[in-house]
């Protein structure tokens, strides 16, 4: 008998556990039916929408596409921008400039810098300036590379990136000196204006003056790589109002300048010089995601001491998977330090730089 009623307590629970898994894969069944309904639903959901303001409105934009100015739209990741409207009278842009100073190799063949020292200027609705000193730089603290990249977009290009200013970017151009001398000069002639001016507008003030700084923002950041600065994904502090806040903390310095790069396509480009024998070699790693680019648009040019050296470049030996190489003997030369720079159609894209150890 205990037997017997043993065997029915186990054919008991084995159909309990027979009802469990049946109930579980029902649930799994389930719930599989509803993720494949809501990706339905999902597919079908608008990603994007066309905004319009009312008369007396206009339109802040949060992408530089001219079609798609005035779009709200998703992400992958379930974020979205949506520009907005605000009223005329209490609009506030933002223009921003580069100033690559007498350091070319940051420009393209128009002149126009690829990458400088940010200046930024506030302009109501119309493009006039909101500040009484107009131009003021960006100070790095809290700065990203969103941001930066927000910034070139809001110029024209697609893609950005911090870097640390050059010390020529820091030094006037030719074209500012002939300008500072063509004001000097102007009161002697009839010909030439008596106000001086800059490519941003004549008769404006630059941000710095007699070596004092006039900081304008700070703790610049954006939380994605694909808007423009006043995004509601993006974030800033009046240096006023940081100073304010915070105190002296908040202090920024000659060095604290923000400075970026701005780029079409996003590549990731390593630079290596290196000598050996007679020989000088700028070795050159470049790619675009997972995919490795070829060196065939790619040009260098090596340097000793800031220096460029005149090389032919029928002279330089290019590997299309390594990089460069050229002539040189380096042990005949007085030097500190040789570098290479390495351009793509002629705008600066690299460069690295090998010093000889002090003793």
């Amino acid at each position: 008998d205990d037997e017997k009623d043993d065997e029915k307590d186990d054919e008991k629970d084995d159909e309990k556990d027979d009802e469990k898994d049946d109930e579980s894969n029902e649930d799994h069944e389930d719930k599989e039916d509803t993720d494949s309904d809501w990706d339905m639903m999902a597919k079908m959901l608008p990603t994007m929408a066309k905004y319009e303001c009312e008369e007396g409105y206009i339109m802040q934009r949060t992408t530089r596409k001219e079609d798609m100015g005035n779009m709200g739209w998703c992400r992958t990741d379930g974020s979205y921008e949506i520009p907005y409207c605000v009223s005329m009278n209490n609009y506030t842009g933002l223009n921003f400039t580069l100033d690559n100073g007498s350091d070319k190799k940051f420009a393209d063949k128009s002149g126009r810098p690829l990458a400088g020292i940010v200046s930024v200027m506030s302009v109501d609705a119309y493009g006039n300036s909101l500040s009484s000193n107009t131009w003021q730089l960006v100070c790095n603290d809290g700065s990203n590379d969103f941001a930066a990249g927000a910034i070139c977009r809001s110029l024209g290009f697609n893609h950005g990136e911090r870097m640390q200013p050059t010390k020529k970017m820091s030094k006037p151009s030719n074209n500012d000196k002939d300008s500072s001398n063509n004001d000097k000069d102007s009161s002697n002639s009839d010909k030439e204006s008596s106000e001086g001016g800059n490519e941003s507008g004549e008769g404006e003030e630059k941000p710095v003056e007699d070596g004092k700084i006039n900081w304008g923002w700070t703790n610049f950041s954006c939380d994605y790589d694909d808007t423009l600065p006043l995004s509601s994904s993006c974030r800033a502090t009046r240096y006023e109002d940081a100073k304010e806040e915070m105190g002296v903390t908040a202090t920024c310095f000659d060095f604290d300048k923000m400075a970026i790069r701005c780029f079409e396509n996003y590549f990731d480009v390593k630079v290596n010089v290196r000598a050996k024998g007679k020989k000088i070699f700028c070795d050159v790693k470049a790619s675009k995601g997972s995919n490795r680019v070829g060196l065939e648009e790619f040009s260098v040019r090596f340097l000793l001491d800031g220096e460029y050296l005149e090389i032919e470049q029928e002279s330089i030996r290019r590997n299309k998977n390594r990089g460069f190489a050229t002539p040189y003997d380096l042990k005949s030369a007085d030097y500190s330090c040789v570098s290479c720079e390495l351009y793509m159609d002629e705008a600066f894209v690299g460069e690295s730089e090998r010093c000889k150890k002090e003793n």
